[in-house]
């Protein structure tokens, strides 16, 4: 139990440690005509939604900057030291946020809720359980990424203490070090599809590769109910065939919802791009859904957020739905 509590301990710590170890300066500074949006990996759905909301705005004649990054944590420190604008971010590592410093999470507002993560545990065909990852090598991402707390998270809930955490291999690299056998698991947190698992259909056609990528599989995931005590940020999910033709069956996981996040402090800079931004997507939600990545057909623009996620207040306006004008005037009570 001491090594669970040393692991809950190392993620607050280093959480707390990454986001605000920078002082918070104008090194970046939107012009009138643009604003920049922290995503992810370009291997990613961060950053393919990134480029299906600077494909729209540009229309309207907003220019979207998107900046790539290592992730929600990364994503939050670029916008507290106003080196992005908006931010993409993970609702548990918001939630995580609250818990250690509330002050600075309430300086941060939703613009939009977006779509459900699947979290993506892929594993020698050996592990068969979050369980069984105890005493093996774990991609896990950098502590500055999303990926990281929710696998911290789901390690500490599960009860699963002596995991070797790689915290220096990038999603591809990861990837690359799986399929070679060097280590054990990786894990990442995208919206499905993800580019990155995507393209390994390309490669079923080599038969040494087809060979590797039998060697591993998704594992399953399910909300634990100490988990469902402790974090509700959590739902069920799954990924199968439909998602990745080289999968073979449909493995169940969870998921957890990404939302699009701004600074109240910042937002003096750029006000009137982000009241732009918001009406472009919402004008275009269909051609987005339509022609973006597939994980815009489960946005819904108006869907109700609970506490403590608070609405960035100059995009109010836009609010259409009566049941989210209920849910909001509760929520500002």
């Amino acid at each position: 139990m001491s090594k669970l509590k040393n692991q809950m301990r190392e993620l607050i710590t280093l959480f707390v440690m990454f986001i605000f170890i920078f002082p918070i300066s104008q090194i970046y500074l939107s012009s009138a005509y643009a604003i920049s949006i922290a995503t992810g990996s370009k291997v990613g759905t961060y950053y393919q939604f990134g480029l299906d909301i600077a494909r729209v705005a540009k229309d309207d004649g907003l220019d979207v900057i998107i900046k790539t990054s290592n992730g929600s944590i990364d994503n939050i420190k670029l916008m507290e030291i106003a080196l992005a604008d908006l931010g993409i971010v993970q609702s548990d590592v918001l939630g995580l946020l609250y818990k250690m410093k509330p002050k600075i999470a309430d300086r941060l507002k939703y613009v939009f809720p977006l779509y459900k993560e699947e979290v993506h545990i892929l594993a020698r065909k050996e592990i068969n359980s979050i369980e069984d990852l105890n005493g093996k090598k774990i991609a896990t991402g950098s502590q500055s990424s999303g990926n990281w707390v929710t696998i911290s998270n789901l390690l500490y809930w599960s009860i699963v203490p002596n995991v070797k955490k790689i915290t220096n291999l990038n999603p591809v690299d990861a990837l690359n070090a799986l399929l070679a056998g060097e280590i054990d698991a990786m894990v990442y947190v995208a919206g499905k599809p993800v580019a990155l698992f995507k393209r390994l259909e390309k490669i079923m056609q080599n038969p040494h590769y087809k060979k590797m990528l039998k060697e591993v599989h998704f594992i399953p995931l399910s909300i634990k109910e100490t988990l469902k005590e402790k974090c509700n940020y959590y739902v069920a999910s799954e990924i199968g065939p439909s998602d990745y033709a080289w999968v073979d069956r449909v493995t169940p996981t969870i998921a957890v919802s990404a939302l699009l996040v701004n600074i109240t402090t910042q937002k003096e800079r750029y006000e009137k791009q982000l009241i732009k931004l918001a009406e472009s997507v919402r004008k275009s939600l269909d051609n987005l859904k339509q022609n973006g990545h597939n994980k815009w057909k489960q946005v819904d623009l108006d869907a109700p957020i609970g506490e403590p996620w608070k609405l960035e207040s100059c995009v109010l306006h836009q609010i259409s739905t009566e049941a989210l004008k209920q849910d909001l005037k509760e929520l500002f009570k």
